[in-house]
């Protein structure tokens, strides 16, 4: 196989099929770029999903993260995470003197732009920013000429703990799936299935670690 990249920034803006009716590449704004395979990293706005016409499955009621930075002093300890009647609130020495934090709730108790968790409403602040962490997975997460990976696929808000881990792990397993279809001649179709497989029993896995944590702290709709 020939292996190398070329790197085009661009933005998508359409998918485009070959003959079979199958993704065969993507319409950019520098032009169109065709692909065997096009793997969608695109995050949680589930670009290729979309285009396609794939249901996102809803896991969840709608949860929010905001988050932000702040730089200074604090002696409280960290990391720490703590729980309330509306939701939790981590925060981490990411620096020397510079800590990040992040609020999750439902969308109803999301705090204001300009908040900060105690403790913290003393020091320096950087703007804060939310995402929608609402849990969620693509109904079909692989199929002729192409693979969803990291959000693209699937979305739980940051308690999972491995967000990063799951991203790059998806990319590693579809670029490998390819590989094995495009070099060793396994089915497209068989690869396809062991991904769907593969993720949505990690998803699922995950799913009902996080269910069982809020139903404890009887956060989010999950009560005993």
């Amino acid at each position: 196989c020939h292996r190398g990249a070329n790197l085009v920034a661009g933005n998508a803006s359409g998918v485009l099929f070959n003959a079979s009716d199958e993704v065969s590449g993507v319409m950019t704004s520098v032009g169109p770029f065709r692909a065997t395979y096009v793997i969608d990293c695109s995050g949680g706005s589930h670009t290729l999903a979309r285009r396609l016409h794939i249901p996102i499955i809803r896991h969840s009621s709608q949860l929010i993260a905001r988050f932000g930075y702040v730089s200074g002093r604090f002696d409280g300890p960290t990391p720490s995470i703590c729980t309330d009647k509306y939701g939790w609130t981590w925060v981490a020495e990411v620096e020397p003197r510079r800590f990040q934090w992040t609020r999750v709730t439902e969308t109803h108790n999301r705090p204001e732009p300009a908040w900060t968790p105690n403790g913290l409403r003393v020091l320096n602040a950087e703007p804060s920013r939310n995402a929608d962490v609402t849990w969620r997975m693509a109904k079909t997460v692989a199929g002729p000429g192409y693979f969803l990976a990291g959000d693209s696929a699937a979305v739980l808000d940051p308690s999972s703990s491995h967000g990063v881990l799951r991203a790059i792990m998806s990319g590693m397993m579809a670029a490998h799936l390819a590989v094995r279809h495009l070099c060793f001649g396994a089915g497209a179709g068989d690869c396809a299935a062991a991904y769907q497989d593969w993720l949505t029993s990690w998803f699922q896995h995950d799913v009902e670690k996080m269910s069982s944590a809020y139903r404890m702290a009887n956060l989010f709709g999950f009560s005993v």
